[in-house]
């Protein structure tokens, strides 16, 4: 699953206010439910949400690929296009550890 840095849908959703049943309603929901709620998040920590966000509803709603990871055919991997530079960051398995860098 590959996030970037510059994403305006991301950016739009966390800055203003929003309505109930807009899309970046869903969004916002689904970055919160990834982070532990105890501070404020930067985009960076944003983008990394929504992507590990994405990589759980994957396990969770498609049985074909859960199926796949638990048995080792397929691996989820998130990372993170940094659009200023051109790389292409990799995060961890986990929520924390080092990050490679291509």
């Amino acid at each position: 699953i590959l996030g970037h840095t510059a994403c305006m849908a991301l950016s739009s959703a966390m800055c203003v206010e929003t309505c109930a049943g807009k899309a970046s309603d869903a969004l916002v929901q689904g970055i919160r439910s990834a982070s532990d709620g105890s501070k404020e998040i930067s985009m960076e920590e944003a983008v990394e949400l929504n992507i590990y966000h994405t990589m759980d509803c994957l396990l969770q709603y498609s049985s074909c690929i859960r199926e796949k990871v638990q048995t080792g055919e397929l691996e989820i991997r998130g990372a993170v296009y940094k659009c200023a530079t051109g790389q292409v960051q990799f995060l961890p398995e986990a929520h924390a550890g080092p990050k490679e860098t291509l």
